[in-house]
């Protein structure tokens, strides 16, 4: 790019990360689309010092790409933009609307769905995907005689009309009877001021049958005890990523269009590598107990039991509060010890049910102590 003394570039954020100001001298003008743009990205080029313009633009393949921009002002710090980046207001030409399920607008500040018309609208698709038509491309409730593209994309917009992306329909998923709204944890993650990238991905693991959250992130320097940590105090414990793994910016497998490959990322195996705890080899008899009778409960294979750590969350695993009442009488017949429900509700990890059955064990014994003198 240098050599050509390109000015202007169109690139995924993720594609873009991969540069320093200072090794596209010639760079005047930055648009950002494709992905979710994270503010440590916006914040690096408009805060170099030199005079350049970024953009961040939103707009599907279906609607001839840009149907919406969003101009950031110059020197741009941390303190300036909320968690979420905007993707701005319909550009000349496009028809940009939000509504609810029902196909009514939504008033400001509201989550819809984006629907998008104007002069860039397909007319639809052809081939094998052509049975998508009548469900993608629907008249305009406003304008019979104008269609409108159903993008699955949620945003909301301020009192001025300036759209911020939240995420897809389907970035929801159910997880061990939990829904999870990936795209939500992405957004937390990237409002992290060491975060340039973050993916978060459904893993499914094949030689332990096990389906839990991954998380992606960049740079590589930041530990990941610092980002667990973090993620608590925003996120219920079921949404917090079983497994964060680092990668180089050039380490994220692409697809042709340039974007993150997150369908690679799921069967992703090697996730397990950096993950933070060891497994049962750190487990006291009690805890690999515990983690038996936790996987019976939740359906898991027994063998799962083994990769489980002190830290293992019930919760994250998906137990919820019945079956804690059930737990509460396997505990008794297995470990023969009885617990209240208030007991167990002060515990959550593998280490804290441990303990809670050593103190009520502990209290047992002394009673009998005295009983005997």
């Amino acid at each position: 790019m240098n050599k050509l003394k390109v000015n202007t570039i169109t690139l995924p954020p993720s594609a873009l990360n991969v540069y320093k100001p200072s090794d596209l001298p010639y760079l005047k003008k930055i648009i950002t689309a494709g992905e979710p743009c994270t503010l440590n990205t916006v914040v690096k080029w408009t805060s170099s010092g030199r005079d350049i313009q970024f953009f961040n633009a939103y707009g599907p393949t279906e609607t001839t790409v840009c149907a919406t921009n969003y101009k950031f002002k110059k020197g741009l710090g941390h303190e300036d933009v909320n968690r979420d980046i905007p993707i701005g207001k319909g550009v000349p030409g496009a028809c940009v609307y939000l509504f609810d399920e029902f196909l009514q607008p939504v008033p400001p500040d509201v989550v819809g769905e984006i629907y998008v018309g104007g002069l860039g609208l397909s007319k639809g698709y052809i081939g094998h995907a052509s049975h998508h038509n009548t469900d993608k491309f629907i008249r305009n409730p406003l304008s019979d005689d104008t269609l409108l593209y159903k993008t699955g994309d949620h945003a909301f917009q301020d009192p001025d009309g300036t759209l911020t992306y939240i995420g897809r329909l389907d970035d929801m998923v159910k997880i061990r009877g939990q829904r999870v709204d990936l795209s939500e944890i992405e957004q937390v993650l990237i409002q992290h001021p060491k975060i340039d990238i973050a993916v978060v991905v459904v893993h499914r693991c094949q030689k332990l049958k096990e389906i839990s959250i991954a998380a992606y992130v960049s740079p590589t320097f930041v530990y990941t005890s610092e980002l667990k940590e973090y993620l608590t105090k925003v996120l219920p414990k079921y949404m917090i990523p079983t497994y964060i793994k680092k990668l180089e910016v050039i380490d994220y497998p692409m697809t042709l269009n340039g974007k993150i490959d997150r369908k690679l990322l799921e069967k992703d195996e090697s996730v397990h590598e950096q993950q933070q705890y060891v497994g049962s080899s750190h487990l006291n008899e009690t805890q690999l107990a515990i983690s038996k009778l936790w996987c019976n409960l939740l359906k898991f294979e027994e063998s799962f039991a083994y990769t489980l750590h002190r830290q293992s969350s019930f919760t994250e695993l998906g137990g919820n509060s019945l079956q804690l009442v059930l737990l509460q009488r396997i505990l008794e017949e297995k470990l023969s010890v009885k617990l209240s429900f208030t007991d167990l509700g002060t515990a959550d990890t593998v280490e804290e049910f441990a303990e809670v059955i050593k103190r009520k064990k502990d209290v047992l014994r002394k009673n009998r102590h005295r009983v005997s003198h």
